[in-house]
Formats: structure tokens, C-alpha cells, sequence
């Protein structure tokens, strides 16, 4: 059995946080033995979480130390600098941390990544990112993005919880509330759409350091209008989105596993036209794409859909029918099995 510690970079749960769960979760217990920890390493001078991450790491005495996201790269480094002390040296494989910012600051994170065992990639776009970076292209290992199947809800009983009318249109958005543009321009696409459709709600989901600003920028731009909903991190963001009638994935870096699990519950989906999304995208036929940063174009893309039912329903079932297709949960478990398979020898 190979012993195998999934660092996380936070206990988000969003859909990222659900993707690691379910990789983890669907991994045979007979071959694997999975613990997953967000990373208790808080900056590079933490030394309370350095030994605390490393106590973890003596615990389970992992082959394979699978990093989600940049913190939780950094943080593996004090793993391995262990191992001179009788700890355990493991594999370390890296994902989510193709934005690393160029600073001096970060400079051991990158270097950090270049020297990792490998480097797992779920677009090709994410891929050039990496080689950007120095990361040598024989350490990339690219594996296609799985979603869970379409879920059952009670949409009636969804919608109660967030306090939306039964009969309200509902756009769901969400991510880190973090001091980018991405959910701004959404409010701003929602300001521009909310006198011709009455019963349309927003709901962003999520949290960050930005939800109170946003939300002060949500009251201004719609004069008061309180049908954009913050409703935070919750445990049933999947149901959310499935309730919802469409998806805004407006992250300005992408947002594709929003989407997946929006295309996974026959939501359409309307994302910013960014080579990223386009990869998971068809326009036009499993969701729609607008202009980046174009408030204007994410709003009538989704008016159009709105004011057609058809064409909306239509987009839905083809966006679902390519999830279930080319992004099989059980075919992304078994490639990151093959990959630990090939990393313990």
C-alpha cells in the first residue's frame, strides 16, 4: 500500500476542494492509503506549522506528497528538508500553481516547482503556464479534469435556503472574492440585465477578503437592489449550482472547475472567452463565451438565453452530455493512479 498526503493551500468549499475530496475518496484503499490536510504552514517563517506539517508527515510516512495549489508547495519543502533527520523523502507532485507571482518573495516557490517529480496539468494552456516557468516538459503529466455525475436536488428546497423567490431566475457565480475583477464585472453584466428580468437573482458564491467590498459595489451600481446574494462558503455549493438556470464562470484566470459542475448538472454555462475555458467550451453548442472583461457581452449572451427557454434548456443538455463524455470522474481517478503507480516504482 503506498502511503500518499494530499496538501491543500486551504479548506475551501468550493468546487476545487470537492475535486480533491472526490480524487481522493475514489482512489482503491486496497493500493493507496490517502490523508488529505491543508497545509498548517501559514508563511515561510511559520515555524509552529513547519513542525506541525511535519509531525503529520511522520504520522503517515508518505511515498508521495501531492501539493494542491502554491501555499501547499511551498509548505511540502519542509518535508523533504526533514528526511536528513530520519523522516521520509518523498515523491512530490504538483497541482493548481501555475500562477505564482514573479516576485522575490515567491522565488522558492518557483523553484520549489521546477523540482518537483512531476506536474500535473488539466489543460494544455495551464501546461505552456508551467513551461513558462522552467518546469521541464518531461515532468508535465497532463490529465483531463473529471466531474461528478449530474446531482439529485430539490430545487424548491435550495432555492428556500438562500431566501430566493420559488419563481426567480437564478445566475450562480463564484470563487475566491479575492481583489480582481471577475465577480465586479459580473455585478456589473447583473446591473445591466436586472430591469428587463425582474425575477433575476445573482448568487455569488464563496468568500475572500474582497465579499465586503463587493458587496458595497452590488448595493451602488443597483441603486439599492437586493437581488445579488453573497451566500458564502457552504457545504452544498454543488446543489446551488445545480438549482441555478445558468452558470457565470468569470474568473479572470479561468474558472473551469465552476463550470464542470455546471456542465455536469445540465446548467449552461456563459465564461469569459479565454483559451482555458475554450478548451472545455464549445460556443455555442455546451455553453456559451464572451469577450473578456466585456461586461456588456456577458450580459447579452446571457439575455439571449434568458429570453429564449429552448435554446437555454438545449445548451444545458449538451453541455451535461459533454461532461459525461470527456470528463469521467473514473477516468481521471485511474490516470492519477497510474501516475502514483509510476512515481512509488
Amino acid at each position: 500500500m503506498t502511503p500518499i498526503l494530499f496538501l491543500t493551500s486551504g479548506a475551501s468549499a468550493g468546487s476545487g476542494a470537492r475535486r480533491i475530496a472526490r480524487i481522493a475518496s475514489g482512489l482503491d484503499p486496497a493500493r493507496f492509503q490517502v490523508e488529505a490536510h491543508p497545509t498548517p504552514v501559514r508563511h515561510a517563517l511559520d515555524w509552529n506549522g513547519v513542525k506541525s506539517l511535519r509531525r503529520i508527515a511522520a504520522a503517515l510516512k508518505p511515498k508521495i506528497v501531492h501539493t494542491w495549489g502554491p501555499d501547499a508547495l511551498r509548505a511540502s519543502f519542509s518535508i523533504a528538508s526533514s528526511s536528513s533527520d530520519g523522516g521520509c523523502n518523498p515523491c512530490v507532485v504538483a497541482s493548481d500553481a501555475s500562477f505564482i507571482p514573479a516576485t522575490l518573495g515567491h522565488w522558492p516557490t518557483r523553484r520549489r516547482l521546477r523540482r518537483c517529480d512531476r506536474v500535473v496539468v488539466a489543460t494544455w494552456v495551464e501546461a505552456e503556464r508551467y513551461r513558462h516557468q522552467g518546469v521541464p516538459a518531461d515532468r508535465l503529466t497532463r490529465i483531463a479534469p473529471g466531474v461528478g455525475s449530474r446531482p439529485a436536488i430539490d430545487r424548491a428546497a435550495v432555492r428556500r435556503s438562500l431566501n430566493l423567490p420559488e419563481r426567480a431566475h437564478v445566475i450562480a457565480t463564484g470563487g475566491r472574492l479575492d481583489h480582481d475583477a471577475g465577480t465586479k464585472l459580473a455585478i456589473w453584466a447583473f446591473g445591466l440585465m436586472c430591469n428587463q428580468f425582474p425575477n433575476l437573482h445573482l448568487v455569488v458564491l464563496g468568500d475572500g477578503p474582497a465579499r465586503a467590498s463587493l458587496a458595497e459595489f452590488a448595493l451602488a451600481t443597483l441603486h439599492g437592489d437586493l437581488r445579488v446574494h453573497f451566500a458564502g462558503e457552504r457545504t452544498d455549493e454543488a446543489s446551488i449550482v445545480a438549482a441555478s438556470d445558468l452558470t457565470w464562470a468569470v474568473h479572470p484566470r479561468g474558472d473551469w472547475p465552476l463550470a464542470l459542475e455546471a456542465m455536469a448538472a445540465g446548467v449552461p454555462v456563459v465564461a469569459w472567452r479565454l483559451p482555458e475555458m475554450a478548451e472545455l467550451i464549445e460556443d455555442g453548442v455546451s455553453g456559451a463565451l464572451a469577450d473578456s472583461g466585456q461586461p456588456a457581452r456577458l450580459a447579452a449572451e446571457t439575455h439571449m438565453l434568458f429570453a429564449d427557454d429552448g435554446a437555454r434548456t438545449r445548451l444545458g443538455e449538451a453541455a451535461a452530455l459533454a461532461a459525461q463524455h470527456r470528463f469521467h470522474p473514473d477516468r481521471e481517478r485511474d490516470h492519477f493512479a497510474a501516475l502514483y503507480d509510476e512515481l512509488r516504482g
